[in-house]
């Protein structure tokens, strides 16, 4: 019994005419469990502004000389936001997760996988390399769930 049955109890659904996998080179032995369309989003710096203030001193020396002493602090303050990064497709195999995008990729075996959390229309994947975390969201509920339980079986339930 495939893992595929362990999940679903049954062969995995798959979109009318289409493959699962289809469009990816995959390794000897390795199945493809979920094949979902997705849109990659990253954590963008949007604008920087500065924060904080300035002092200054004004003293008049003479009716035409004045001395002026003044300081300025301040740190800079980025300013973020999610955005949409690449369009495309994530794929679960046995041996890693993948994303194809139009204008960005990523390639992450499980065995790298640091943490899995699940939302009610994405999901974010944190890898031991580090950097930023991999956040895709769904266009629709079924394919948030599939993926969702294709994780829960592959990490044995434990991401919530």
């Amino acid at each position: 019994m495939g893992l595929l049955s362990k999940i679903f109890g049954r062969e995995a659904p798959v979109e009318p005419g289409r493959v699962p996998g289809q469009g990816l080179v995959m390794k000897q032995d390795e199945e493809c469990y979920s094949d979902v369309e997705g849109v990659l989003i990253e954590e963008k710096t949007t604008r920087k502004r500065i924060r904080g203030g300035s002092v200054g001193l004004s003293y008049r020396v003479t009716d035409r000389f004045s001395i002026r002493g003044n300081r300025f602090q301040g740190e800079i303050v980025p300013e973020t936001a999610m955005k949409a990064v690449a369009i495309g497709r994530l794929y679960i195999t046995s041996n890693r997760v993948v994303f194809r995008g139009n204008k960005k990729s990523f390639n992450l075996a499980l065995t790298s996988i640091m943490a899995v959390e699940t939302f009610a229309d994405a999901v974010r994947l944190t890898s031991e390399r580090g950097g930023k975390p991999h956040i895709v969201q769904f266009a629709d509920a079924a394919s948030a769930d599939r993926v969702r339980e294709v994780l829960a079986a592959i990490f044995g339930g434990d991401e919530e």
